[in-house]
């Protein structure tokens, strides 16, 4: 990584040839120290925990949110005197579309990916679970034998959702808060 001054900058030309590209800086994830505690022991709690006595009978789940339209965060990359050409300058601004894509995927295979335009409520994750976690299921647990891992989203530890999961046999793992890193699907979406 190669850090600049835009105080006494560098033809930007050296760094696209040597293969530097501007790019957003990534966020720092800041776990809270009881979540760090937390994280620490569901690690301890699951660490003998075999593949074959209980990880090959887990459902991973996740949503990936998705915006797609411009943002106010519009790069160009452009020379002294190109102000005014027309590629410098900004497009009108079209629409935001959100879409949110939920998926699973299990030991065996990747599964369902769904789309869903903006904003997912507690009931539309019941319709969710509904239409595309008891295909999987029926599928690859046919006996009942599963876990099924999700996150701590707010529609996802709801009320009407978790009655939902005690009414219909769903069991679900318990996951300790700000752990993106330890779910697997998580690189998968991204």
């Amino acid at each position: 990584m190669l850090y600049f001054s835009f105080l006494n900058p560098t033809p930007f030309v050296f760094f696209k040839d040597e293969g530097y590209h501007r790019r957003v800086i990534r966020k720092r994830i800041r776990i809270k120290d009881a979540n760090r505690k937390k994280r620490i022991a569901w690690c301890r709690a699951n660490r003998r925990k075999t593949v074959d006595s209980y990880w090959k009978r887990v459902i991973f789940s996740d949503e990936c949110k998705v915006d797609i339209g411009l943002d106010h965060r519009v790069f160009v990359w452009r020379k002294v005197g190109e102000s005014y050409l027309p590629c410098c300058f900004r497009t009108p601004p079209t629409p935001k579309i959100s879409l949110l894509i939920w998926g699973c995927i299990t030991y065996d295979s990747v599964e369902t990916l769904t789309v869903t335009n903006g904003n997912v409520n507690s009931q539309q994750y019941i319709t969710i679970l509904d239409k595309h976690l008891w295909p999987v299921i029926c599928k690859h647990f046919p006996t009942g034998e599963f876990i099924f891992q999700d996150d701590n989203a707010p529609m996802h530890r709801a009320r009407v959702v978790s009655e939902y999961k005690v009414r219909n046999g769903v069991h679900s793992m318990l996951w300790p808060a700000q752990s993106p890193d330890i779910n697997i699907i998580k690189k998968s979406l991204v």
